[in-house]
C-alpha cells in the first residue's frame, strides 16, 4: 500500500538562521512562531532551526515529532562537494551515511553503526515513488550522496580519504546534519526524509570562505524551492 504521505503537514529542518532567511521572510508562507517551530498559515510546512551539528539536528527532528502530525521531514541546506560539482547547484537527497561513524577497529566498516545497520553504512530513507514525486514537483533535477560529520570539511586529503572509503556512482556531498536525520527517520520514526543540499564550496581550503559568500544565494534559493513544492502539492494533497 502507498500511503498519501502530502496529507499532513510536512517538517522541515534547516540549520542555520542565514539558510532559512528568504523563507521566513517571505510574506506568501505567513509563518509564526510558535516556541521554537515556524507554522505557516499558508501552507501545510513547519520549520524549526536546529542549530549546527549532529545532536541539534537529531534534537529539533524530535521537537517537530513531538508537537505535531508530520507525514514526512525534509531539511534544507547547504553542503561542500566531494567533486567537481558547480557552486550554486542544487541537489535532492535520499542516500546519507555518517562519515564520523568511525569504529573501525572493532570490525565494522566506517560508518556503519554496530548493531544497527551492519551491513551498509548508508541509510536509504524514502520509497522511489514518494521520491520522485517529491523530485518532480520540486524540479530539481541532479542527486547526491550525503555524508555527514560534526567537522566543516576544509582539507583536500580527508575530501579524498572520504571518496574513497565511501564511493559511489552519484556525486558525494558533504555537511554536518543530513545523516543523523535520515538515521532517526529510518531506524526509529519509521517516516520518510529527504534533503536538499544547495553546494557552497567543495571542502577545501576555500570551503570557510565559499560559505559565507553563497549562504545568501542559497537561502533565496531554497525559497524558490518551497514555494514550487506547496504550490504543486495544493496545500498538501496529492494521492501518490
Amino acid at each position: 500500500m502507498i500511503h498519501n504521505y502530502m496529507n499532513k503537514r510536512i517538517g522541515i529542518i534547516i540549520a542555520v538562521e542565514a539558510e532559512a532567511h528568504a523563507i521566513l521572510a517571505s510574506n506568501k508562507f505567513e509563518f509564526e512562531k510558535h516556541m521554537s517551530i515556524w507554522k505557516s498559515k499558508q501552507y501545510p510546512v513547519d520549520i524549526i532551526l536546529s542549530g549546527v551539528g549532529k545532536v541539534l539536528a537529531s534534537w529539533a527532528l524530535m521537537t517537530l515529532e513531538a508537537s505535531g502530525s508530520y507525514s514526512w521531514y525534509c531539511s534544507l541546506g547547504t553542503s561542500g562537494s566531494l567533486g567537481t560539482e558547480a557552486i550554486g547547484s542544487l541537489y535532492f537527497c535520499t542516500e546519507f551515511a555518517e562519515w564520523d561513524m568511525d569504529i573501525r577497529p572493532l570490525g565494522f566498516k566506517r560508518g556503519i553503526t554496530a548493531y544497527e545497520n551492519q551491513n551498509n553504512p548508508l541509510y536509504a530513507t524514502m520509497h522511489d515513488t514518494l521520491a520522485n514525486k517529491i523530485q518532480t514537483i520540486s524540479g530539481v533535477k541532479k542527486k547526491a550522496l550525503v555524508l555527514s560529520g560534526d567537522s566543516f570539511i576544509a582539507d583536500n586529503s580527508l575530501s579524498n580519504e572520504l571518496k574513497k572509503d565511501f564511493a559511489h556512482d552519484l556525486p558525494i556531498l558533504v555537511d554536518m546534519e543530513s545523516a543523523a536525520l535520515a538515521k532517526i527517520c529510518s531506524l526509529r520514526l519509521h517516516k520518510p526524509y529527504c534533503a536538499f543540499r544547495w553546494i557552497t564550496d567543495n571542502a577545501n581550503k576555500d570551503a570557510s570562505n565559499n560559505w559565507q559568500e553563497n549562504v545568501q544565494r542559497a537561502s533565496e534559493d531554497f525559497k524558490t524551492l518551497l514555494e514550487h513544492i506547496v504550490h504543486a502539492t495544493g496545500k498538501g494533497l496529492i494521492d501518490l
